[in-house]
Parts: structure tokens; sequence; C-alpha cells
């Protein structure tokens, strides 16, 4: 099943063809998805939604749990393609609609994951986004941001956060990851760094296939907005992966407005 939604607030995410070449694209790795899963409860009956799944690895091991449903927002209609025939199936929806407005039904997940994308938002439509997440969560469901931070303790973290921000990576500390998710009306109950696990470009072309792959490199190859920033990001990665963590954040919406958990 598709669905396209009517447009009401625009935020800016990057097209598919700049997270493969970019190789920004599930950060953590299966690892850390699978940590990110533990602390959103993830379990049969679990009803997903999953912000921009771009090539939906991601979204295949979410779905290996037996989710009773999962619904992908992506607002990248090349994507979206990809994913209704790479994912198809009972209780599987691919809504192509913005981040910040994706048509669906408030409180219509107990789980809302976001993957490798608030980092490459504007402040603004990061909070958009975050804000949509929470509106979709049930009451006692839970929003997952998998995604980076610099490590404190690395040399060069200021040079290396500077040229990541300019290549479009926003570097935000794990206090910030939670703040974004308090600002958003969620209760944060947990959050982890672990080892960045950023796969190779070639790998994520292997893996979307050779059609996908060919509109790909045809719109690297034609469209300068994509191909430079592109570019930048996948050089800016490989020289400071290394000041670099793949972090979980876990905010939950309260059972009852105004009620409060302990923080750990």
């Amino acid at each position: 099943m598709t669905t396209t939604a009517q447009a009401q607030q625009t935020v800016s995410h990057w097209p598919l063809a700049r997270r493969v070449v970019s190789g920004f694209v599930q950060p953590g790795g299966p690892a850390m998805v699978a940590r990110a899963a533990e602390g959103g409860g993830l379990e049969e009956g679990s009803r997903v939604v999953e912000l921009a799944p771009g090539l939906g690895l991601t979204s295949e091991l979410l779905l290996a749990h037996g989710v009773r449903t999962w619904t992908g927002v992506e607002p990248d209609a090349t994507a979206a393609g990809h994913l209704r025939k790479a994912l198809a199936g009972a209780g599987r929806d691919v809504v192509e609609a913005p981040l910040g407005a994706t048509g669906l039904e408030e409180g219509a997940a107990s789980l809302v994951v976001a993957d490798g994308l608030l980092s490459t938002l504007s402040a603004d439509d990061r909070a958009a986004a975050l804000a949509e997440g929470a509106r979709l969560l049930r009451a006692g469901g839970r929003l997952v941001i998998l995604d980076v931070t610099p490590a404190a303790d690395a040399p060069g973290v200021g040079a290396g956060r500077d040229a990541l921000e300019s290549a479009g990576i926003a570097m935000l500390d794990v206090g910030a990851w939670r703040a974004a998710l308090e600002a958003a009306g969620l209760v944060v109950v947990g959050s982890l760094t672990g080892p960045v696990d950023l796969p190779a470009p070639p790998a994520l072309m292997r893996e979307a296939g050779p059609r996908l792959a060919l509109r790909i490199t045809r719109e690297v190859a034609t469209d300068a907005s994509v191909r430079g920033p592109a570019i930048a990001g996948r050089d800016a990665l490989a020289m400071h992966s290394p000041m670099l963590r793949a972090v979980v954040a876990v905010g939950e919406m309260p059972l009852i407005l105004g009620m409060r958990r302990p923080r750990r």
C-alpha cells in the first residue's frame, strides 16, 4: 500500500543520492539498531513508524521482530519507490510525505524510529520532525534516535565538528540529543553511545541494486546541488570518523500528562 500525504509543513531532507554517496546511512550499524530496538521496547505487535528509511537497511532489522505494522515516511520519491518494492507485504506501508506533516493519525505508533536522519536537518527542521514523531506516539510509546555524536575525549573534535557541520551534518552531543527529545514533549528514559559503523558507498550501491544504483549515479552526475554536498560529506566523514560515536537516545510519551519518570 502507498499513501501520499498533503504537505503542511515542509522539512528539508537529504535526497537518497546524497545519503548513499556520502555513506551517511545507519551510522551505528546493525549492533546499534539492536540496542535501539531494545530501548524502544520493540516486540511482536509493535506499531512502528520509521522516518526517512532511505534504502530500508534499518527497516529490515525492525521488521525481523515480527511487528504488527510498519510505516515508512519517506519524503524522497526515489527512496519511496525503492521501499515499496523492497519491503512490500501485509501491514507494511510507505507514506511519501514531509517529515513534519506525515498525515498519519495521532497516537498511531508504539515506536517511532529516526536513524541517521536528524543530524542532517537544520535545527528548526529537526524540531519539527521530532514534534511530528511525538504526535504519532500513543501514551507509553517511545521515540528512538540513532545518530552520531562527537567523542568528547577524541583529539581534534573542534575541527572535526566544524568540517562535518560544513558538510551538513550537525554534531550534537549526547546532552543536546536528550534535550531535543524533551523539547518535543517526551521523557528521556535512556541514552548510550557505541562505535560508529558507517557503510562504504560502494556497499550501499550494491544494496540498492543495479537499477536504483544507476538512477543514483545519474542524479549525482547531473545535479551539482547533490554531487558537491555528497562528496563533501563523504570526505568529511572519512577524515573525521575517529572522533565520532554512534548514539541512541530514547524518549517516551508520558502515560499521564505532566507525569515524569526518573532519568537514567
